[in-house]
Parts: C-alpha cells; structure tokens; sequence
C-alpha cells in the first residue's frame, strides 16, 4: 500500500520575455519564438491539469487494484482499493473525502470493524500514506513528475526516463527501508492523449526492486460529476490514534 501512494511533483517551467531597447529611448516590440518544451516541461504542464478538472485514476498492479474519483477545486473524492492476500480473500480499502474529512473502511477479511472510520482534519500527517487528496496536489501527479530524475520523447505521445520514488515523501515507512537504494532510478513510460493530457503511466519496479510489482496508472472520466457524501451518522466511529499512527508507519 505504501508504494501505491507512491504518486507524484515538480513546479511548470514557465518562460519569461521582456523588452529591448531603441536608440531613442523607445521600447521596441518584442519578436518571440515560441520555445518547444523539453519532454520533462511537457510531462509537468500535462500534469498541472490534473487538479483543474474532475478526473478517475485507476491503478493496477499483480494482486492490487484501485478506482479513484477526485473533484480536487471540490475538495471531494472516493477511492476503492482491493488487495489480494495469500489465503485467497480480498481487502477492500474504501476512502472518502469531503471537503477537510476523511473516513475509510475495511472489509473482506474476518474481524475488521464493520462502520467507516472518520478521520478529522489535522489528524493525517502532510505526505503520509493516508494523507488522500493533498491541498496541494489532490492528484499526485505533480508530485510524481518532481520525482522524475529524466526524460525524453519517445515519438509523439511516449514519454521515457526514469524516476526516483524516495523523493515523493510517500516511499517510505517499514514497508519500503530495505528497497530504498534500489528505488532511485526507476524506469517509466507515459503515453499522452492528443491534447496533450496523460492517458497512463507505467513505474517498472520489478526492474530494479524484482521483489516489488509493476504499476500502471491509468487517467480517465475527465470533467465527469463526482459523487462523494459523508457516510450516515450511524455508520462512522472515530478512528483510534493507534490504527492511524500503524497505518502511517506501514
């Protein structure tokens, strides 16, 4: 689960233009050729609109699949992760977010509370595993480019480099230590849409960590209505500090 919110950053290239001057003393008007973008400013400028607009994002890997829904200007979003375990049953992880709270609920496995677990502003650490829909980046997808340690274009809409998963702030907790040197330049491909806008993105871990899996994130339903509700009164109980401080380290 920590390297699934492994997801990711960096600040858009912008270009600055000015003003020559005449000899008498006159602005003289500026011609500009529009600078192509390197692949990395591309990939950035793409990633930018990911927190305009309503959007899904789906996640695959070997045992584990995940189905989001972010409104990030509504500060509204719901995911549904399932992740197979060895005896055959599936955990299903359930988040939602509405405006500043979160709940989320187990399920699948024998034992786990059966109501929503509310977690309140300011009980989810800045960068943590938990920490769904981030202020500044309710899609993770400017945190991962800022990961991004190169690329270049691979035709017209393929983009490939690798990435460096440990500066996102996400790769980390017990679950990931002993991964950590190995984690540093980790091979990716994008493909974008005509528009422009990522289609989906592939992390080859296996590559570098064969002990880990391959991540494929898929974007998609941009501009579609998002639904997302508190759950009723009668369903949710506080979240122990406990379980949330287990969670974070794990």
């Amino acid at each position: 689960m920590a390297l699934t919110a492994v997801v990711v950053s960096l600040a858009l290239a912008l270009n600055g233009c000015g003003l020559s001057g005449r000899a008498d003393g006159q602005p003289a008007p500026v011609e500009t050729t529009p600078r192509q973008l390197t692949a990395l400013e591309k990939l950035a400028e793409s990633a930018a609109r990911m927190n305009a607009t309503t959007i899904g994002i789906s996640m695959r890997a070997p045992g584990v699949t995940s189905e989001a829904r972010l409104d990030p200007v509504g500060r509204k979003g719901t995911l549904r992760m399932e992740l197979d375990q060895v005896d055959g049953e599936t955990l299903v992880v359930e988040l939602i977010r509405v405006e500043q709270d979160q709940y989320t609920r187990l399920s699948g496995l024998p034992g786990l509370p059966r109501k929503w677990l509310r977690i309140p502003a300011g009980s989810v650490a800045k960068g943590s595993a938990l920490d769904f829909m981030p202020e500044d980046d309710p899609s993770g997808a400017i945190t991962l480019v800022k990961s991004i340690v190169n690329a270049k274009r691979d035709g017209g809409h393929t983009f490939l480099g690798t990435i460096d998963l440990t500066r996102s702030g996400r790769a980390g907790g017990r679950a990931l230590n002993e991964f950590t040197e190995r984690l540093t330049a980790v091979p990716f491909e994008v493909f974008t849409e005509p528009q422009g806008r990522w289609s989906w993105i592939e992390i080859d871990v296996p590559s570098v960590v064969p002990e880990l899996a391959m991540l494929r994130f898929s974007y998609h339903s941009w501009g579609e209505p998002v639904t997302a509700q508190a759950p009723p009164p009668g369903e949710v109980d506080d979240a122990p500090q406990a379980l949330l401080k287990d969670l974070v380290e794990a």
